[in-house]
C-alpha cells in the first residue's frame, strides 16, 4: 500500500523539478520510447506554472501573442530541470499568429494500491 504522504511526497518531487514545457512542429506519433519533441521550437521553451493539491500536480505553459508565429504547432512537452522530457503530446496543428495566447494545461495525478 503506498501511503498518501508518500503519493503527496512524489507530487511534491514532481513539482520541484518539473520546470520547463516547450511546444513542436513535429508529425510523428507520440511514443513510449520518444525522448523528447520531433521538431522542438527553441523560442517556446518556457518555464511552467506548477501547481498542487492533493495528490495532483497542474502545470500550466502559456505562449504569448508575440511567441511562435507563423508556425504550425503540433506538439507538446513537459521537461526536467535537467531537460529530459516527462511527456510528449501530439495533437492537431494549431495555426499560432500575433493574434492568439495559447494555453497548455497538464495535471497529473498521483496513484497507488
Amino acid at each position: 500500500m503506498i501511503l498518501n504522504e508518500g503519493l503527496n511526497k512524489v507530487r511534491d518531487l514532481l513539482n520541484a523539478n518539473l520546470t520547463k514545457g516547450q511546444n513542436g512542429t513535429g508529425t510523428t506519433t507520440a511514443t513510449e520510447s520518444d525522448t523528447g519533441l520531433d521538431t522542438s521550437v527553441g523560442s517556446t521553451l518556457k518555464t511552467l506554472t506548477n501547481t498542487v493539491s492533493n495528490k495532483i500536480l497542474t502545470t500550466t505553459h502559456v505562449l504569448t501573442t508575440v511567441d511562435a508565429n507563423g508556425l504550425e504547432l503540433t506538439e507538446f512537452e513537459n521537461q526536467f530541470s535537467t531537460g529530459e522530457s516527462l511527456i510528449r503530446i501530439r495533437h492537431t496543428p494549431i495555426s499560432k499568429d500575433n493574434i492568439k495566447e495559447l494555453t497548455f494545461i497538464v495535471d497529473y495525478e498521483i496513484v497507488g494500491e
